[in-house]
């Protein structure tokens, strides 16, 4: 009996709790279940939902439990609490940040360039910070100028170099002038980029500073001087008052000649144009040589045209001595005809022939010489009235030739 209680006690209890899972069950269909997303579930507080609602007394299940709404475009959603209706207190999402999906624009670089983008949820720039050109703010360099120099600077957010050419060096290509030579001469160049002139000073003019003599007066005296910048002689002729005259170099090579020589004269004029001669002709030369065949004793004199003057003698001696052999030329022993005669009787005192084996005297005559076996020479002497004369001949030997 007690066994049977207990069994019927046990089996009511589980239909108790069969009964609490199905009401528990129905709810939740009914209510519906909020999901993760915000979006309820099958139930939406509309229609079967709310009859279901309302058959088990109105506002009981989840209401006022916790709902989301959709996501914006940042994933932000709005919470809520589910009403009697079944709904989400919150139906829309809530609105983007102020801003948001707008235009905007990175900060500049060094150039001021920048880059566009759009406001992000969190309110920043997509946009960032663009960089600098290529090579921008590397040394560079400007060209050269007319010196090779130049300046130094940066690359610019163009490309281009901030330094530009430097000026040429104050007054570079300018005309200069050097310094003065002697005569105030100077020489035109250009100013060079150290500043320096480009011009050297000229050379004196050729022979300046040199010795030179003036004109001769008519006495053909000269002063002494220097050549000048315009390459005169600073030296001036001198005065006539008092002057004498040079006298010319006069000489002969023979102041004594036998009748029929000849003698050579030789003449020089200083500071002369021109000269004339006496007993002989100098053309009119300054300076020459002539020769000249007095017959009797005579004195030559050369004049000059500065009135200088000077003289030479050539005495003329007698006789004229002649000594000669014939044949001049003999084979070994054979003898030769020795003749001689003189002119000019008056000035000769005596004469003799002399040689080997051989003597004779007179003014003149012949005779045969002894048999020469060697080349022999024979003279005529003569005494004058003012010196001894001489003549001479010579025979030589022919070859002779022994037969065999």
């Amino acid at each position: 009996m007690i066994i049977k209680n207990t069994y019927s006690h046990f089996k009511f209890l589980i239909f108790i709790v069969f009964v609490a899972v199905a009401i528990l069950s129905f709810s939740f269909l009914a209510v519906g279940t909020v999901f993760a997303d915000g979006d309820s579930g099958p139930g939406d507080g509309s229609g079967a939902d709310a009859d279901a609602a309302g058959a088990f007394g109105g506002c009981e299940g989840n209401v006022g439990q916790t709902c989301y709404s959709s996501y914006n475009s940042c994933s932000q959603r709005t919470s809520g609490t589910i009403d009697c209706s079944g709904n989400c207190s919150v139906s829309s999402a809530p609105p983007n940040p102020s801003g948001y999906g707008n235009t905007c624009y990175s900060s500049s670089n060094s150039c001021g360039q920048r880059n566009s983008g759009t406001i992000q949820c969190n309110g920043s720039c997509s946009a960032s910070t663009p960089s600098n050109p290529s090579g921008y703010g590397n040394t560079c360099y400007s060209s050269y100028n007319s010196c090779g120099q130049r300046n130094s600077g940066t690359i610019q957010c163009n490309g281009s170099c901030s330094a530009s050419t430097p000026s040429n060096p104050s007054g570079y290509g300018n005309t200069c002038y050097s310094s003065a030579n002697a005569c105030g001469q100077t020489s035109a160049g250009a100013i060079q980029c150290n500043g320096s002139c480009s011009a050297s000073t000229p050379s004196n003019p050729s022979g300046y500073g040199n010795s030179c003599q003036s004109a001769a007066n008519s006495c053909g005296q000269t002063n002494s001087g220097t050549i000048q910048c315009n390459g005169s002689c600073s030296a001036s002729t001198p005065a006539e008052s008092g002057c004498v005259p040079t006298p010319p170099s006069f000489s002969t090579n023979k102041p004594e000649v036998i009748l029929g020589q000849s003698a050579t004269l030789t003449w020089s004029c200083s500071n002369s144009t021109s000269s004339s001669g006496s007993n002989f002709s100098t053309g009119g030369a300054t300076s020459g040589s002539v020769q000249v065949s007095p017959t009797i004793d005579t004195q030559f004199i050369v004049v000059c045209s500065n009135g200088g003057q000077a003289s030479v003698d050539v005495s003329v001696f007698w006789p004229v001595l002649d000594i000669s052999a014939d044949p001049d030329k003999v084979k070994p022993g054979d003898t030769s005809l020795i003749t001689w005669s003189t002119l000019g009787d008056d000035d000769i005192i005596s004469c003799s022939v002399t040689g080997p084996n051989f003597s004779a005297t007179g003014k003149d005559g012949s005779q045969v010489t002894a048999p020469i076996v060697e080349e022999s020479t024979y003279t005529l002497t003569c005494q004058t009235t003012r010196n001894i004369r001489t003549e001479n001949t010579t025979v030589t030997l022919t070859p002779s030739f022994e037969e065999f």
